[in-house]
């Protein structure tokens, strides 16, 4: 079964990127652009990854995410004979983010934490955030999920404030399934 899993070049690609980041869903199209493969073959490796169990599919609003299914019986035997394939650092989204200016944590949830029913997709928290570049930013991640970004700004004062009085919205994305894009808050706690 293996051997039908990686017996060509999109396959390892496609999988290469899901073991990269396996805290992460992806959409086809970030998929795509991410291995470097074409839509139809991105489309087709994912429909038979998920009829074969390897990932898991979650939907919003219509459109499908894919993450690695971490259940899957030969995960260990995958991770480890992709580890060398993997030469991605960051993935599409990430890379973006980090591009805004003033941010001081980002935090993906969400569609892309593979938690569709989570309060917001992307949490930014940073002091006199630059609104044109970020509208410009979340444009572009928007291309790339194929659906809108739900995403909440907030200042860092309001930030700690929220965390320190266990506010259930900040407790809903750090309790759960999270993927911290950068954090540098002077307290690194959570």
């Amino acid at each position: 079964m293996l051997e039908n899993l990686l017996n060509t070049k999109p396959k390892k690609k496609v999988l290469s990127a899901f073991f990269a980041f396996p805290k992460r869903s992806f959409s086809i199209q970030e998929l795509r652009e991410t291995a470097d493969v074409s839509t139809r073959a991105a489309s087709e490796i994912v429909r038979e990854m998920v009829r074969a169990d390897v990932l898991s599919v979650a939907a919003k609003n219509r459109h499908r995410f894919f993450r690695i299914n971490p259940r899957f019986g030969m995960y260990h035997e995958l991770s480890d004979f992709l580890q060398g394939e993997a030469n991605h650092k960051d993935d599409l989204v990430s890379k973006a983010l980090k591009k805004i200016p003033n941010a001081k944590l980002v935090i993906l949830s969400g569609i892309f934490s593979f938690q569709p029913g989570a309060p917001v997709d992307l949490l930014i928290v940073g002091d006199n955030i630059g609104r044109v570049r970020l509208q410009s930013i979340l444009k572009d991640i928007e291309k790339l999920a194929d659906t809108e970004i739900v995403y909440t700004v907030m200042p860092v004062a309001e930030y700690e404030y929220r965390r320190m009085m266990n506010d259930r919205f900040v407790r809903d994305i750090l309790d759960y399934p999270h993927v911290q894009v950068m954090n540098n808050l002077k307290t690194k706690r959570r």
